[in-house]
């Protein structure tokens, strides 16, 4: 679990790593590698995502 503390709240969140999952290392060996950030709120329905990202 992570921790982030802003303006006298704390938000916690687990981070999770693909790096080695087999579908990430296959688009990996593709050529160019997009991906973003998503941040899944406790009790939501969806999750807010960060801008695209250049990966390789």
């Amino acid at each position: 679990m992570a921790e982030y503390k802003d303006g006298g709240k704390t938000y916690v969140f687990q981070t999770r790593d693909y790096a080695e999952h087999q579908m990430f290392q296959t688009a990996l060996k593709c050529g160019t590698l997009f991906g973003r950030i998503a941040l899944w709120p406790s009790g939501s329905d969806q999750a807010i995502y960060s801008e695209v990202i250049r990966l390789k």
